[in-house]
């Protein structure tokens, strides 16, 4: 159907065409225009090159329209779809462009209203993905339940492992959120006979680059008997060492961990094939329970008001 609108809307736009121009000025006209989108697609490529927070995947002009009363200005609607590189998601959008073929700008405010052009479609728009979102993670989240061989002995870490109530939590230690309320969920389970807390690893590398480094020394001193490893890394906070959103340097990571737990562990230790596969494990469940930020509790295997039950439970000593 929207091919067939587009081919009549072309056709007609031809017949138009062919009747005020002869085929001369019609293909000057015709070439004109194509090598001005084709302009216009190229610089705003090389913008988009310079910046440093997204990556041009694909662009394409889906509309363009005069600007107001204006003859010689014209809007460009482009599609752009771009990978953020932080959070490495593919991102798909509209975006504004204006031009009269000798300027290039990419924000046009009207003096009356004070709107930028366009602000009106992109916000109905996000408000319609938005809910969209919400709808699929709302019904995602009601039928999902995490798989019960998933709650293995090596992933118990506080509470009673033949606890009826199964409690499953997806962190990264490095995370603010997860430094405030990680601690305080082991400790308060760990009192318990009534609860068993499962904790996956989670890391989320684009933000903190050193938490795998992180994850497997913790992984590596429990061989060494070290007891609560998880909790001890958490409590001391290691924001108070180094800077761990933009230190990469893996061996500033590892002193720091066996400084906290008094280890002497290096980064050979790290790399045995055990502590990878747990990880590798972790991250794959994570991705399957569609993770979206840390920490992230499941109770019973369910997200459905999970925080809000294990809270209410610890609360009634």
């Amino acid at each position: 159907m929207l091919k067939s609108i587009k081919f009549t809307t072309i056709t007609l736009s031809l017949i138009i065409l062919s009747l005020s121009l002869n085929a001369k000025d019609a293909n000057i006209v015709t070439n004109s225009t194509i090598d001005l989108d084709k302009k216009i697609l190229d610089y705003n490529k090389k913008m988009m090159d310079f910046n440093p927070n997204f990556k041009l995947l694909n662009q394409k002009i889906i509309k363009k329209e005069k600007l107001g009363a204006d003859k010689n200005w014209f809007a460009y609607t482009l599609d752009l779809e771009i990978t953020e590189i932080a959070s490495k998601k593919e991102i798909k959008t509209p975006y504004f462009l204006f031009s009269n073929g000798e300027y290039f700008t990419t924000t046009m405010i009207n003096l009356n209203t004070n709107e930028r052009y366009g602000d009106a479609f992109i916000k109905s728009l996000q408000d319609k993905q938005q809910s969209t979102q919400q709808q699929i993670r709302s019904d995602f989240e009601n039928k999902f339940v995490l798989n019960k061989d998933y709650y293995t002995k090596e992933r118990f870490i506080a509470g009673n492992p033949d606890a009826k109530i199964q409690v499953a939590i997806f962190s990264d230690p490095l995370c603010v959120y997860c430094i405030k309320t990680v601690p305080m969920i082991i400790e308060e389970v760990a009192k318990r006979n009534d609860i068993a807390l499962y904790y996956f690893n989670f890391p989320l590398d684009s933000i903190h680059p050193t938490s795998q480094i992180i994850i497997k020394a913790i992984e590596a001193s429990k061989k060494l008997g070290i007891k609560d490893p998880e909790l001890k890394i958490y409590k001391a906070n290691l924001e108070n060492f180094y800077d761990v959103y933009k230190t990469k340097d893996s061996q500033t990571a590892l002193y720091t961990v066996n400084k906290i737990l008094d280890t002497k562990l290096t980064l050979t230790d790290l790399d045995a094939k055990d502590i990878k596969n747990r990880i590798d494990a972790d991250i794959k469940i994570g991705v399957e329970s569609d993770i979206q930020g840390t920490p992230s509790i499941l109770f019973n295997g369910s997200y459905v008001n999970a925080r809000e039950k294990l809270l209410d439970i610890i609360k009634k000593k």
